[in-house]
C-alpha cells in the first residue's frame, strides 16, 4: 500500500517538472520571439529635410509600437540643417530615457557636419575602421554644392556639448569637432586619462599635485582646426565603443536580429496616420465612455499676468478639481502673458501631470497671448471665443533689446517647448514655432494623397510635387513676421478645435456642448467654476519687484529710525512687519525656503551686534552684510529644496535680474529716506516724538501743569570736542570736560574722533566729525 502512494507521488511530481519545463521553454521562446532579440537599421542621409524626419519618425513611432527595443541609426553624409538634425538628437534622448529603446548609431562611411548632433545623442556608436566622423563646421565645401546659409556657430558649439554629455560622450571631444578657436589635449595620470582646453591644461599639468602628463608629442586639434577621426581613432579616444564591416558584422556584434524598416510587420502607414490624428487621453474619455457615466468638467480661470503665483493658483484648484472626480479640466484663458519662467512651469505640469490624469482644455475667452500661448498649446484642445487672439511668445528682455546669440539663446529652448507641444497634442508644428521666432516663412501646402493642409517652413517645404500641391502654397507666416491668430484663422489652421460665440455662461455652455458631441459624452451639472481667492491674489501682489522693492525700502528706513530713537517702538515694529510680509509672501510662493530666511535673519542678528556690542566693525559686521546681501539674493531664485539658488537658464536669469533691480531700487529709496529723515525727524509734526531731539521750545510741562524753564545744552554752535563712545548716531561727546548726549547726521562716528558742534535743535546736539585730526 505504502509503495502504491509513493510511487503516485513520484508520478504526479515527474509530471509537474515536466509540465513546469514546458512553460518555461514556452516563456523563453517567447521572450525569443519579442523585440528583445531585434534591431531596426534606419538610414539617415545627410540631406535629412522636414519629409525625411516625417518619414523617419513614422518608422521609429512603428518599431515601439512593435516591440523593437534596439533601434540602429545608420547615419551617412554631410548634414545641413541644424534644425532637422536637432530635432532628431531631441528625439533618440527622449526614446532612450523615457521609452528604455537601446539607440545606436552606426557610420559605415562618412559623418560630418550637423550629423553629428544626432550622433553624439546616441548612448553608443559603432564604426567601420576607416571611417570618418567629426568636422562639424567647416568652411570647406566640395565644388558642387551650393553655399550654406549662415550658421550660428555658438549654438551649434553648445547644442552638440549638450548632446554628448546627455549621450555619455566627452563634451571636449563634440567641442573640439565644432570651436576652430579650441586647442584639444589630451592628459593623463596614472589610470586616468581626460581631454582639456589650453586652459586646463596649465591648470592640470603645471598647478596639480600629483600633475598630470600631456600624451603625445603635442595637442590633438590646433587652433583653427576642427576635429575629424577615422574609425581606429575614435575608438582609442573613447568615443566610439565598437568596430564593424558592414551590417552581418553589426548584427552579430550587437547579438541580434537586424531587420530594415520596412520590413517590420504590424500597423499600416495608414493606422499610424489615423492614430495621430487621436486628439484624447483614452485613459481618461474611453474609461468615461466604456462605465457609461457622466463626466465631469471643472472651469479653472487663468487671468492677468502669468506668474509663479498664478502657477501656485493653478496646481490648487486642479488638485483640488481633480480630487473632486473632474474628468475634464477647461482652463479659461484672459492673459497677456507674463513670466516665462512661471509659463513653463505651468506647461510642465499640464503635459506631464495633468493630462495622464484629466483630459486638459485651453479655452481662450479674450486673448492667450506670449506666456499665454505657450500654456495653451500645452493643453490638449484649444478652443476660442469668437473675435479672440492666440499667439505672439517672443521673448522679451524689460530696459533692453535681445539681438542675435542672445535672442537665439532665449528662442531656442522655448521653441522646442512649443514643438513638443504642438507634436504630442496634434497641433501644426511650423505654426507654433512662428509664435516664438520672426524669421521663420511658414507655407500650408496640400497633400495631394490625404486632401489636408501641411504647414512647412520654408527650408522644409517638400520637393514631391506629385504628393504635394506645390504650386498652390500659400504663405501664411511672412519673414519678420510673429504668429498671431484670431479665433476663425486659428480653427482654419488647426490650432484651434472649435470656435464659440456667446457671453460668459453661454460661451462656456458652447464649449461644453462641442466636446459632449465630439467625445460622445455627458457632462454632469452644475460645473464647477474655480477662481483665485483673495490671498492668492495678495500675495501675487506682494510679491511682484515693485511692492517687494517698497518693503524693503520701509523695512530699512524703520530699523533707521529705531536706531535714532530710543527703545524699541513703532518704527522697529513697521520694520518686522515689513520684513516679514516680504520674506513670508515669497516663501509661500516657492521663492523663499526656510534656510534662506534663517540665513537673513543670522546676518541681521551680527550686525546688530557689531552695533551695539562689539566696539568698531570688523568680522561680525562683514559677516552680517555678506549673509544679509546672500539671503536676499536666494530669495530672488525660485530653486527647490536643496538646491543652490542660482539661476541656470536665460529665464531665471533675467527674472533673477527684474528681482534685483527692485531690491536695488528699495535701497536706494531707503537711502534718500534716510537722509531726510534723518536732517528733518526733529521738525516733523511726528517723527519728533520718535527721536532724541527734545522740546522746540524752552519750557517743559510738570506733572501738575506748571511750566519750568530747561537748561540749554552746555555748549555752543561751532565749540569742538571728543567723542567718548560711538555714535551710531548717537552717543556721548566732551565739551570743556563736560559730557554731553550728542546726535550726527546719520554718519557713524568712532569714539575718540574728534567733532564739532554744527546745530543745536532743542535739547539735541548735533555733531560732525573732524576728519583731519585724530586723537
Amino acid at each position: 500500500m505504502f509503495d502504491k502512494i509513493y510511487f503516485n507521488i513520484c508520478f504526479v511530481t515527474f509530471l509537474l517538472v515536466i509540465l513546469s519545463g514546458s512553460v518555461i521553454v514556452s516563456e523563453a521562446q517567447d521572450t525569443t520571439d519579442t523585440g528583445d532579440h531585434k534591431a531596426v537599421i534606419l538610414d539617415v542621409d545627410g540631406s535629412l529635410n522636414r519629409e525625411d524626419l516625417d518619414e523617419l519618425n513614422s518608422a521609429i513611432d512603428l518599431a515601439v509600437s512593435e516591440g523593437i527595443k534596439t533601434l540602429i541609426f545608420n547615419f551617412e553624409g554631410r548634414g545641413r540643417s541644424f534644425d532637422n538634425f536637432s530635432e532628431l538628437g531631441d528625439r533618440i534622448l527622449y526614446l532612450t530615457d523615457n521609452k528604455g529603446i537601446r539607440a545606436i548609431a552606426y557610420i559605415p562611411h562618412e559623418a560630418q557636419g550637423m550629423t553629428m548632433l544626432a550622433v553624439m545623442a546616441c548612448r553608443e556608436i559603432i564604426t567601420r575602421r576607416s571611417a570618418i566622423l567629426g568636422k562639424v563646421i567647416s568652411r570647406d565645401l566640395p565644388p558642387d554644392e551650393e553655399p550654406r546659409e549662415y550658421i550660428d556657430e555658438q549654438k551649434v558649439l553648445t547644442r552638440i556639448a549638450s548632446f554628448a554629455k546627455a549621450g555619455g560622450h566627452d563634451p571636449m571631444l563634440a567641442r573640439a569637432m565644432t570651436d576652430r578657436k579650441m586647442i584639444l589635449y589630451q592628459i593623463g595620470r596614472e589610470e586616468d586619462r581626460k581631454f582639456v582646453d589650453k586652459e586646463e591644461f596649465e591648470i592640470f599639468v603645471h598647478n596639480s599635485q600629483p600633475p598630470w602628463q600631456m600624451i603625445g608629442p603635442g595637442p590633438i586639434v590646433a587652433s583653427g582646426e576642427v576635429m575629424l577621426l577615422s574609425g581606429d581613432e575614435a575608438l582609442e579616444y573613447g568615443l566610439v565603443s565598437s568596430l564593424a564591416y558592414n551590417e552581418e558584422d553589426l548584427a552579430g556584434l550587437l547579438g541580434i536580429e537586424i531587420i530594415a524598416a520596412g520590413d517590420i510587420k504590424g500597423t499600416t502607414e495608414v493606422e499610424v496616420a489615423e492614430a495621430a490624428d487621436v486628439k484624447m487621453e483614452p485613459n481618461v474619455i474611453e474609461d468615461i465612455i466604456l462605465t457609461g457615466q457622466d463626466a465631469k468638467a471643472a472651469f479653472i480661470v487663468c487671468s492677468e499676468m502669468v506668474d509663479e503665483g498664478l502657477y501656485e493658483s493653478i496646481k490648487r484648484r486642479t488638485e483640488y478639481a481633480i480630487e473632486n472626480g473632474a474628468t475634464y479640466i477647461i482652463y479659461e484663458m484672459d492673459t497677456f502673458g507674463g513670466r516665462v519662467d512661471s509659463a513653463l512651469e505651468i506647461w510642465k505640469y499640464f503635459m506631464h501631470d495633468v493630462a495622464p490624469r484629466a483630459h486638459t482644455v485651453a479655452y481662450v475667452r479674450t486673448k492667450a497671448i506670449s506666456a499665454g500661448a505657450l500654456i495653451s498649446v500645452a493643453c490638449q484642445d484649444i478652443i476660442m471665443r469668437a473675435n479672440t487672439q492666440l499667439g505672439d511668445c517672443a521673448p522679451i528682455m524689460m530696459g533692453g533689446t535681445l539681438e542675435g546669440v542672445e535672442r537665439e539663446k532665449m528662442e531656442s529652448p522655448l521653441r522646442s517647448y512649443f514643438e513638443d507641444a504642438a507634436q504630442t497634442n496634434g497641433y501644426p508644428v511650423a505654426l507654433c514655432k512662428a509664435m516664438v521666432t520672426i524669421t521663420h516663412e511658414v507655407y500650408r501646402v496640400k497633400n495631394n494623397r490625404t486632401g489636408e493642409y501641411e504647414y512647412f517652413e520654408k527650408n522644409d517645404l517638400p520637393r514631391k510635387s506629385r504628393e504635394y500641391d506645390l504650386a498652390d502654397k500659400k504663405l501664411i507666416v511672412g519673414d519678420n513676421e510673429l504668429l498671431t491668430l484670431n479665433a476663425d484663422k486659428a480653427k482654419e489652421y488647426g490650432l484651434a478645435r472649435e470656435v464659440v460665440t456667446g457671453i460668459d455662461d453661454q460661451a462656456r455652455d458652447n464649449v461644453l456642448a462641442f466636446l459632449e458631441k465630439r467625445d460622445n459624452i455627458t457632462f454632469a451639472r452644475p460645473v464647477s467654476y474655480l477662481t483665485t481667492n483673495w490671498s492668492e491674489e495678495l500675495v501675487r501682489w506682494l510679491t511682484s519687484p515693485a511692492v517687494s522693492a517698497i518693503l524693503l525700502m520701509i523695512a530699512l528706513l524703520g530699523i533707521y529710525a529705531e536706531l535714532n530713537s530710543p527703545g524699541l517702538g513703532l518704527p522697529g515694529a513697521v520694520a518686522v512687519a515689513a520684513l516679514l510680509i516680504l520674506f513670508g509672501s515669497k516663501f509661500l510662493i516657492g521663492m523663499a525656503n526656510w534656510w534662506e530666511i534663517a540665513v537673513f535673519f543670522i546676518g541681521l542678528g551680527l550686525l546688530l551686534v557689531e552695533i551695539f556690542v562689539i566696539p568698531g566693525f570688523g568680522l561680525a559686521g562683514i559677516t552680517g552684510i555678506l549673509l544679509v546681501l546672500f539671503a536676499l539674493g536666494a530669495m530672488m531664485v525660485n530653486n527647490r529644496p536643496g538646491e543652490f539658488p542660482l539661476p541656470t537658464t536665460d529665464w531665471e536669469w533675467a527674472e533673477f535680474e527684474k528681482q534685483v533691480y527692485g531690491l536695488l531700487a528699495g535701497f536706494i529709496g531707503a537711502c534718500l529716506g534716510g537722509y531726510f529723515l534723518g536732517k528733518y525727524i526733529h521738525k516733523l509734526p511726528v517723527t519728533n516724538k520718535l527721536a532724541l531731539a527734545g522740546l522746540q521750545d524752552s519750557v517743559e510741562v510738570r506733572a501738575g501743569g506748571q511750566a519750568a524753564p530747561s537748561e540749554a545744552p552746555p555748549v555752543t554752535i561751532g565749540q569742538e570736542g571728543i567723542a567718548i563712545s560711538p555714535l551710531r548716531p548717537a552717543g556721548i561727546g566732551r565739551f570743556d570736560g563736560k559730557r554731553v548726549e550728542v546726535i550726527s547726521r546719520g554718519e557713524l562716528i568712532q569714539a575718540k574722533q574728534k567733532i564739532q558742534v554744527v546745530a543745536i535743535e532743542g535739547n539735541s546736539v548735533i555733531v560732525k566729525e573732524i576728519k583731519e585730526e585724530q586723537v
